[in-house]
């Protein structure tokens, strides 16, 4: 029997590609196709429609346009993400970076740290707690605000409501669970001392307008966001980046991430596998 992906047509599938470029800058590897196939044909069928191509008709005129560009953009989502994912960087984060920004601020004691394609929280509550670590009993005598972003509104519901699988939670030291989690049935939830620090948003970071009121951040994780993007899109997010960022700030990138042009903006610090950059002053 005809597996259900191969049915969608190439046309269809163009469209949809072109309709994720558009909606979000996010490009779709033709390796993804058989995969994204299944799960868009699911959707067809939720929604009582014909084919795919019905689907991308949908897309561009159906009463829940809206809704349903949100729903695509789940279905295409990589969702890829962990506690203490990358631990190398997070430590040069806790161990170089944050002092550095502390000592920067020490005078109006404030902190900005965003988030940047956050999907289901675990890097926005990592910050939150290498944030913790760093300023120790100082920590309440700080203003610290951790800003958690993504245009994904489903993974956002979930990063909100704060609560992890046992096997989500697998790589969290353990005195970092008890600290900063408690049990809550066949998985945990965050704390109140480390959910406070963090709010979510929907944003989509090409979106500069909407980035200019969003402040301006000291340490900005932008992990594994840009190699979804397209060229154009990845030179638009990483304008946005560099205008959020304070001149003394440091800016995270995942490790197939391009920075696009970002020579001419950042210079890198800390040596490769630290993917960290600083502003071209």
């Amino acid at each position: 029997m005809k597996h259900e992906a191969q049915v969608i047509a190439d046309d269809a599938y163009d469209e949809i590609c072109g309709t994720m470029r558009d909606h979000a800058g996010i490009e779709l590897e033709r390796t993804r196709r058989f995969a994204l196939g299944a799960r868009v044909q699911r959707r067809v069928r939720e929604l009582g429609l014909g084919d795919a191509t019905q689907y991308c008709a949908y897309l561009r005129m159906g009463p829940q346009r809206v809704h349903e560009l949100d729903e695509l953009l789940r279905l295409a989502s990589i969702g890829e993400t962990s506690f203490g994912r990358y631990p190398l960087q997070l430590e040069f984060l806790e161990r170089a970076v944050l002092p550095r920004v502390i000592e920067a601020n020490r005078r109006e004691r404030r902190l900005r740290l965003w988030s940047a394609g956050c999907a289901t929280g675990q890097e926005a509550y990592d910050l939150a707690m290498i944030v913790h670590r760093a300023l120790g009993v100082r920590i309440d005598d700080w203003d610290v605000r951790i800003l958690a972003t993504d245009i994904n509104a489903g993974a956002l519901a979930r990063a909100e409501a704060g609560w992890y699988s046992r096997d989500e939670l697998r790589d969290l030291h353990p005195d970092d669970h008890d600290r900063f989690f408690s049990i809550d049935g066949a998985g945990s939830r965050v704390r109140e001392t480390l959910g406070n620090m963090v709010a979510f948003r929907a944003h989509n970071l090409r979106d500069a307008m909407a980035a200019r009121r969003l402040g301006r951040f000291d340490v900005i994780c932008c992990r594994n966001v840009l190699c979804h993007f397209g060229a154009r899109a990845r030179e638009d997010a990483v304008g946005v980046v560099r205008d959020r960022l304070e001149d003394e700030g440091v800016l995270l990138v995942g490790h197939r991430d391009p920075v696009d042009h970002g020579e001419r903006l950042f210079e890198p610090i800390g040596g490769a596998p630290t993917r960290a950059w600083t502003p071209v002053r």
